[in-house]
């Protein structure tokens, strides 16, 4: 009773028409100096969600010094109007040790995926390909921690971080992991998605 089930979600594409959220706030990347009340944020809030990390000195390092590709730098942060952290997330490119292969889809999600490839010239997106090891472009959306669950703080965080994935060109999707019935959820309406329970 105490687990709740969760989905990983892809981010296709931000809606043209979405409201642009988090009035009061700012996001921007994180430096050096940011890098210890990073790792305190991320170890309180972490530590209440099921099965969250325990961010201490060690496991904190170990992050930044062995994930490929992974750094202080990757990091995204939320701050309001007194500088006081509202949340964080990074982005980060796991293709060097892990990658996504689709070997078929249902009907109705190859038809969008079809959509999606044809707008993807005009988009400068990779295009989305399935079966014979084609490997998804995609990068995941980690340490995603947000005080109080607020949803615009969330969107604030997704908004920076897409908009500079997209600028890429690299990736064709963003994913992330939520929980089932989470506050960050409606966070998701601006942006054409898909969810796999």
């Amino acid at each position: 009773s105490h687990l709740r089930g969760y989905s990983s979600v892809a981010l296709l594409a931000r809606k043209p028409w979405a409201r642009h959220t988090g009035t009061g706030l700012t996001v921007r990347r994180v430096v050096e100096a940011d890098a210890e009340p990073l790792r305190a944020f991320l170890d309180e809030h972490s530590r209440r969600q099921p099965f969250g990390v325990v961010f201490d000195g060690a496991t904190w390092q170990h992050r930044l010094q062995r994930w490929p590709g992974f750094g202080i730098e990757s990091f995204y942060l939320a701050v309001d109007a007194s500088g006081a952290t509202l949340g964080c997330l990074a982005p980060w490119d796991r293709a060097p040790i892990a990658r996504t292969v689709i070997e078929s889809m249902p009907r109705p999600l190859n038809l969008l995926r079809r959509a999606y490839n044809g707008l993807a010239p005009l988009t400068r997106k990779p295009v989305i390909r399935i079966g014979g090891g084609a490997c998804l472009p995609d990068v995941v959306l980690t340490h995603v921690c947000v005080a109080n669950r607020d949803p615009s703080v969330f969107a604030a965080l997704l908004d920076a971080a897409y908009r500079d994935a997209a600028a890429t060109g690299r990736y064709a999707t963003l994913s992330l992991c939520l929980f089932d019935a989470d506050p960050l959820a409606a966070a998701l309406e601006g942006y054409w998605h898909h969810r796999v329970p």
